[in-house]
């Protein structure tokens, strides 16, 4: 995780963080912040694997949130039929930023697939938090003593010879960048008291009774304490869902409707199958500065800057 961190610092430090750090300036007086997700994995008929988040200040109760996205887009991208000018322009009005990674096939994350070295893994955060988290915060005892729990029982499950260990490999990735783009926010905006993850529901978040949630809040933190100085533990409130809540479908929808223009999008031909996939790359992908698209490759970490241009639709 440390080579796939330093190598993100790089290429989103250069570019990208001016995009970001103007979108969130924009909220200077928000304290609230929730994060959209959506993923295109395995799919033979798109051309990239993806994974997509979506940023919302918290400047509308969530009631309203969810009516307004409703309304943009009445169904998810499988079940439209096409794409509203409405959304196209919402996509640039400034109230939202949106990080996606293209996944290459072989990249360095692929060597997160091993499973001797994922179980390592899961032994350090146990060991960490055992002999340094509760002697230097030992009023959370009780609740460090719950993520340890949740811990030993992903243990249990990779013990199993059924363990989906591909699947597993994509919760430690999704989680990591998920806590990375959490770590970005509470760099550079001047107060964060609640930030909620609200995950595309589905085999990730259901995988080992939503032991994601349990490697977001220890990744996060490792993230925020080792690399910000000022970050306090105390001072965050986290929410994220803890079962099958639907509450939040229809807002996830805006990381849907990008994610999937991105994964249909074929970066070789230029070209996208169907006519709403074009309208997505033209309209809403196309000259946005608050949609940033990052390449995960075999030894790098690119960014990929998207102009609009005539496509062809095949």
């Amino acid at each position: 995780m440390e080579k796939l961190f330093a190598l993100m610092e790089e290429t989103i430090n250069k570019h990208a963080i001016n995009s970001f750090r103007d979108f969130i300036s924009n909220f200077k007086d928000v304290s609230k912040w929730f994060m959209c997700s959506d993923y295109c994995f395995d799919d033979e008929t798109k051309p990239n694997d993806v994974i997509t988040f979506v940023i919302f200040p918290y400047i509308y109760d969530f009631q309203t949130w969810l009516d307004f996205i409703k309304y943009l887009q009445k169904t998810d991208l499988k079940n439209c039929r096409s794409i509203s000018k409405e959304f196209c322009q919402f996509s640039h009005s400034g109230v939202i930023f949106s990080f996606s990674f293209i996944i290459e096939k072989k990249s360095i994350v692929t060597r997160w697939k091993n499973k001797d070295a994922m179980k390592n893994s899961v032994d350090t955060l146990i060991k960490m938090i055992n002999e340094k988290w509760k002697f230097t915060t030992p009023h959370m005892i009780d609740h460090y003593n719950f993520l340890i729990k949740k811990l030993r029982v992903l243990k249990s499950e990779m013990n199993k010879k059924a363990c989906n260990y591909k699947l597993l490999s994509r919760v430690f990735l999704i989680t990591f960048l998920a806590s990375y783009l959490k770590y970005l926010l509470y760099r550079d905006s001047e107060h964060v008291e609640v930030f909620s993850w609200l995950s595309d529901r589905g085999d990730m978040t259901s995988f080992c009774d939503g032991v994601y949630g349990t490697l977001f809040e220890i990744i996060s933190y490792c993230l925020c304490a080792n690399y910000l100085p000022k970050f306090k533990y105390a001072y965050v409130k986290e929410c994220l869902p803890t079962g099958n809540e639907n509450f939040y479908d229809e807002v996830n929808r805006v990381a849907d409707f990008i994610c999937g223009g991105i994964a249909s999008y074929d970066l070789v031909s230029k070209t996208v199958k169907k006519q709403k996939h074009l309208i997505l790359v033209e309209d809403v992908l196309a000259d946005n500065s608050n949609i940033q698209i990052i390449r995960i490759g075999k030894d790098s970490v690119s960014r990929i800057v998207h102009k609009r241009i005539v496509e062809t639709v095949i």
